[in-house]
């Protein structure tokens, strides 16, 4: 079994709303809308921040938001391999990995909140991340914010 080179330190679910008052009670007019994003927290310790926000909306307004994040640590070995010529190159393989890791559980979460309410039949849609995420990610490490929107 081929390991990843590096380990989730941490997930959380850092906000999740829901507005029962701006939902119409009919599954009509809504959409999703995705931000998914990482940064560099330390160049010398080898860990990366992701976050994912998602937003559903019901004719343009928000009904239901979460934001979660995850911090990952690479090893020394994984790390080296993946800075090159002053570039962080981050892999699709990975991108995929963390955002499923972080849709799933903005999923999870949407659906503990709003087990009990009327927005209990809303739930995130199953996405292919194929079509997302279908090469790497290269960033500048002299770019103060690295970022994938």
């Amino acid at each position: 079994m081929e390991t990843l080179g590096y380990k989730i330190l941490e997930i959380n679910v850092d906000r999740i709303f829901s507005s029962t008052k701006k939902y119409s009670g009919v599954k009509d007019n809504i959409k999703v809308d995705i931000a998914f994003s990482n940064g560099v927290v330390s160049l010398e310790s080898s860990v990366l921040a992701f976050r994912l926000i998602v937003r559903i909306l019901q004719d343009d307004k928000t009904i239901i938001e979460s934001t979660t994040s995850s911090m990952v640590e690479f090893s020394e070995t994984y790390w080296d391999q993946m800075i090159q010529d002053g570039k962080l190159i981050l892999s699709k393989k990975i991108i995929k990995h963390m955002f499923s890791i972080l849709y799933g559980t903005a999923r999870g979460a949407i659906l503990q909140k709003n087990k009990n309410n009327i927005m209990n039949n809303i739930f995130l849609p199953i996405i292919d991340y194929n079509e997302i995420f279908d090469e790497d990610a290269i960033f500048d490490l002299a770019d103060p914010i690295l970022s994938i929107e």
